[in-house]
């Protein structure tokens, strides 16, 4: 199966210039990305397609870069992917979802329990509306997200800001719940994001009422800068092999390694995690048969007895396997291991590694679904 596949690596969840609480070109985040050994970012600026309009997609280098948009209501916030054509945030949740698929695109619920921060008025944006339909899956782990969960205060932030690492602590439980309540009764896919703005330290401080509290020499400083973000939590891709150059692309090719990435995050063929406590390149976890892949991460298969999962890890680490969200096999593996599947259900998997005296959660596959 892995050779039909070349696993790709980026960012999602981004935002430029042509969103208003950001600043970067297109030019710059590609570059940032590059030097971040990314091979996609995709866009998503508030409520336009501008960078799309411009011409702004398609290869910077190695990057692949993708324009989709985040249709922005007060809350109830969608990543909207795979569109010609703006969709407007009126109308209500179900009406936006719609609207995506009615143009051919598709779309993911973002940042669905925000939790906010006093520090940002209109920050907290969660998802209100569950009992919508024809969505293609969740953002499960949003870095700023993660983020402004611990900063409350502005004694947080002094603390924070200086070491972002200790305010991450992974996906939200109600998330993973709510992903895996979902996922029986279809498939939901799950991603990473960032919700990245690399803000301006001079106008956030000027949001907050605190005048020209900026000390001299930061006028121009960013708040987590591209560059800083794009090490953080990364989506990775099983895209079509021949869809995708190995040697430098030409311009001819971004239209067919785009619809490949969209083809694969529509199919759950994607991992996601927490590159800073190590690449978790080649994570895989896959239904087998008599020995033989049945599929790989986000796939369908019947469940008979006999079926196995398997996983393989990119380094040592304590996994847990859960079927519809509950545990049923957990503990320490090195490469690789095989579990008997108990029947029927939505199986993934969840890596965590010791950091600092605990265990952290690194990096977790879609589904498997075994019917």
């Amino acid at each position: 199966m892995g050779s039909l596949f070349r696993e790709v690596k980026g960012c999602i969840h981004i935002h430029s210039e042509y969103s208003p609480d950001a600043w970067a070109p297109v030019e710059h985040i590609a570059a940032a990305a590059a030097e971040a050994g990314l091979d996609f970012v995709l866009l998503t600026d508030h409520d336009t397609l501008g960078a799309l309009e411009a011409g702004k997609e398609g290869w910077y280098g190695p990057v692949l870069v993708a324009a989709g948009m985040e249709v922005t209501p007060p809350v109830n916030h969608y990543l909207a992917f795979g569109l010609r054509e703006v969709v407007p945030k009126t109308g209500g949740p179900q009406a936006v979802i719609d609207a995506v698929r009615a143009r051919g695109g598709f779309g993911f619920l973002a940042h669905p329990f925000s939790p906010g921060t006093p520090l940002v008025p209109g920050s907290r944006a969660p998802w209100t509306d569950w009992s919508v339909r024809g969505f293609c899956g969740l953002e499960v782990w949003t870095f700023m997200d993660d983020f402004m969960d611990q900063v409350q205060t502005l004694a947080d932030a002094a603390r924070y800001f200086q070491e972002p690492d200790a305010a991450i602590g992974g996906p939200f439980p109600q998330t993973l719940e709510t992903w895996d309540r979902l996922s029986r009764a279809g498939r939901v896919v799950g991603v990473g994001g960032l919700d990245a703005h690399a803000f301006r330290l001079a106008e956030q401080v000027g949001r907050l009422g605190l005048g020209h509290a900026v000390p001299p020499g930061y006028e121009a400083a960013v708040i987590f800068p591209y560059r800083q973000m794009f090490q953080t939590i990364r989506t990775r891709v099983l895209v079509d092999a021949g869809a995708w150059p190995s040697t430098d692309p030409g311009p001819g090719s971004a239209r067919a390694a785009i619809d490949a990435l969209y083809a694969g995050l529509r199919a759950g063929r994607c991992t996601f995690g927490y590159f800073p406590l190590g690449d978790f390149a080649g994570l895989a976890w896959e239904p087998v048969a008599e020995g033989e892949p049945c599929g790989v991460v986000g796939a369908e298969a019947s469940y008979r007895p006999g079926l196995v999962l398997r996983a393989r890890v990119p380094a040592p680490c304590h996994v847990r396997v859960l079927r519809d969200g509950n545990p049923v096999y957990e503990g320490r593996i090195s490469a690789g291991a095989e579990w008997p599947a108990p029947g029927p259900g939505a199986y993934r998997l969840e890596c965590h590694v010791p950091h600092e005296g605990r265990l952290r959660p690194w990096a977790f596959t879609n589904h498997v679904y075994l019917r």
